[in-house]
């Protein structure tokens, strides 16, 4: 991003630029608890799975769209 040590407040603003999700219309946090067992994380998982599953469905996460264009969806591999 060519911002320097001393570039305050271009680094400031480069982190406020991530609050913006990228320009997307939507977004969307999971977190799970530190005490939470990988049981619990395959549940979390299989739940995100079956929401994006869900969404996918009903036309509002078609990632074939993003794809084409070059854009992967933070569920995707990079």
């Amino acid at each position: 991003m060519g911002i320097t040590i001393a570039g305050t407040a271009r680094h400031a603003a480069a982190v406020m630029r991530n609050f913006d999700c990228f320009g997307a219309p939507l977004a969307g946090i999971v977190s799970m608890h530190r005490d939470l067992g990988p049981a619990d994380a395959v549940s979390v998982g299989m739940y995100l799975q079956t929401l994006m599953l869900a969404l996918t469905v009903r036309g509002w996460a078609p990632a074939w769209k993003f794809r084409e264009r070059g854009i992967l969806t933070s569920s995707e591999p990079s």
